[in-house]
């Protein structure tokens, strides 16, 4: 582990453990759903194509998250930055290079085994939220899924919940808890299966750096690829 890592330095503060992690994690993902509903009324009134509405919509979500975690981190006196907003390090760019290659293969070779035991398509399309965008739209599509959401993601899951975890739990048992509440949020088995590898090496990633850029940049790298691929090239 190098010096950078989540060591026991950073573990020691003061923080929410594991009932904290749970409750205050999910508070944070549930409850700007709630505040949305107050929220759709006012939108719905700018009568704005379906792509711009759903826009708004996933901006204000994870601006909402946001604000709860830091709300949440502050009453324990600490900051974003422990969650692991640090400042990056380019040499860290390798272990993401790294990390994308074994998150390809992690999400095969789990997709390929869990076939075996229960039928479902892997190929499913997963709803993003958004159809068919054209022009800006497509701009709007990459801000919201390729950096508004593993931004929001990466904090939630591998910055509050993780560090919870892993102020009780050795790192296999954390990473496994939050892989699993990973792929349970995005609700569809294809996709929570995929998104279990992606969660497992992200959490290493937080683990070996102590930095959560290096994860927030595979994970929007991943976006990125999927969106491409869909809007762009019209794959998938």
């Amino acid at each position: 582990m190098s010096e950078d890592s989540l060591g026991k330095d950073q573990l020691a503060k003061k923080g929410w453990g594991i009932p904290g992690a749970l409750f205050l994690g999910v508070s944070a993902f549930l409850l700007p759903n709630v505040l949305l509903i107050f929220l759709v009324p006012g939108i719905q009134q700018l009568v704005l194509s379906p792509n711009i509405t759903n826009f708004l919509y996933e901006a204000l979500f994870e601006a909402l998250v946001i604000m709860m975690l830091y709300i949440f981190v502050r009453a324990y006196g600490l900051r974003l930055r422990d969650l692991g907003l640090v400042k990056f390090k380019w040499r860290q760019l390798g272990l993401v290079a790294l990390g994308f290659v074994v998150y390809f293969a992690v999400s095969i070779a789990i997709s390929s085994l869990v076939q075996v035991l229960v039928k479902f398509d892997p190929n499913q399309s997963q709803d993003i939220g958004f159809n068919a965008p054209n022009g800006a739209e497509i701009i709007l599509v990459f801000i919201a899924i390729g950096v508004l959401a593993p931004l929001a993601e990466e904090l939630l899951f591998r910055g509050f919940i993780f560090r919870g975890m892993r102020q009780r739990l050795s790192f296999w048992p954390a990473t496994l808890i939050v892989s699993l509440l990973f792929a349970l949020a995005h609700g569809q088995i294809n996709v929570g299966l995929d998104v279990f590898a992606l969660s497992m090496v992200l959490c290493w990633l937080r683990e070996k750096t102590g930095s959560l850029w290096p994860g927030i940049i595979l994970h929007a790298s991943k976006n990125m690829l999927a969106l491409i691929l869909i809007f762009v090239l019209g794959i998938g």
